[in-house]
């Protein structure tokens, strides 16, 4: 599956639908403009490519602009913003596993030619 813009929505990016923002960087956060926002690290390419939806997190239209560094939300410290995005991640991620909609398997899982079985 690519993993630019035009692959179909997933379950993951449908999944931010009612729920509250992660990020909690605006001052008012709309629990109605909640979307899946990719974090995107600056070394990743160029824009428009979007990493896997794993890597991101929920954020109001507010907290969305302030992390893509849209308008007069440039003002918000880099490192504020940083802190809150790896925050806002591993807090969405442990939805995702609660919901299912990500999965952590552990090595032993694996099957073994040795041993069909598991």
């Amino acid at each position: 599956m690519p993993l630019d813009g035009s692959r179909a929505m997933s379950k993951i990016r449908k999944s931010a639908r009612g729920q509250a923002c992660t990020l909690r960087l605006a001052p008012d956060c709309d629990p109605e403009t909640v979307v899946f926002c990719h974090i995107q690290p600056r070394a990743h390419g160029r824009a428009g490519s979007k990493v896997a939806d794993l890597f991101g997190c929920y954020g109001c239209h507010a907290c969305h602009d302030i992390i893509d560094r849209r308008g007069a939300w440039r003002e918000v410290p880099a490192d504020l913003v940083a802190e809150r995005k790896l925050s806002a991640m591993i807090e969405t991620q442990t939805l995702l596993l609660g919901l299912g909609l990500a999965v952590l398997k552990s090595p032993g899982a694996r099957k073994s030619p040795s041993n069909p079985a598991g």
